[in-house]
């Protein structure tokens, strides 16, 4: 995931410039993390478990080990995503806010719960990343936070074309979706847009 991959780039850069990064949890799906800090992947125990048990043992496991992380008192806490638990009083917050959606399109997703984390960590954050002016200007306007208290930082990664020979073959002319074809990413909307189009337009394509 894109979320992942940044902090997983976060981590080894901060580690170049001789700064130690630790991730406070235990299982983690994201093969790019794993690779960087030894963590196992989340089907790696043998609790016996299964479904919503096992879903909820990861949890645990994972908020122990945060716990362990966060009571040595570091500098800067970082989360990698909006909960605020178990954040240490004496420690610098940086919270990085990648869009809106939730507080734009609240009435489609309904997701109160994220909306309220963010605005939480956010008023609580020493500074606060926005990935772009447009976001910044969203958390400005929706969250009432003062623009000083927010940088601009696009993000970035370290992918190379090097050694890249595969090949897809794609139609002359097709919209491309990027993502998971869930609500948050809207492709129900997408999808019927597209519909429409293709109607007046057969020769335009979807690549997915």
């Amino acid at each position: 995931g894109g979320i992942s991959r940044y902090f997983a780039e976060l981590a080894s850069r901060l580690c170049e410039h001789g700064v130690e990064a630790e991730f406070g949890f235990k299982y983690c799906d994201n093969h790019h993390i794993q690779e960087l800090c030894g963590l196992l992947p989340l089907t790696s125990h043998r609790s016996g478990l299964t479904g919503w048990l096992q879903s909820a043992y990861r949890q645990h496991q994972n908020i122990r080990v945060s716990k362990g992380a966060l009571r040595r008192d570091p500098q800067i806490v970082h989360p990698t995503y909006f909960n605020h638990q178990h954040l240490p009083e004496n420690s610098k917050l940086v919270v990085t806010v990648y869009d809106m959606i939730h507080e734009d399109f609240l009435e489609q997703l309904k997701d109160t719960r994220t909306v309220s984390k963010k605005k939480h960590l956010c008023n609580r954050a020493s500074r606060i990343i926005a990935i772009s002016e447009a976001t910044k200007q969203r958390i400005v306007d929706l969250l009432g936070i003062d623009a000083n208290r927010v940088d601009v930082i696009p993000l970035a990664n370290s992918l190379s074309w090097d050694g890249c020979t595969s090949r897809l073959l794609l139609p002359e002319r097709y919209v491309l979706f990027v993502g998971r074809r869930g609500l948050y990413k809207n492709f129900i909307t997408f999808f019927e847009a597209m519909s429409k189009l293709q109607v007046s337009d057969p020769g335009l394509h979807v690549v997915c």
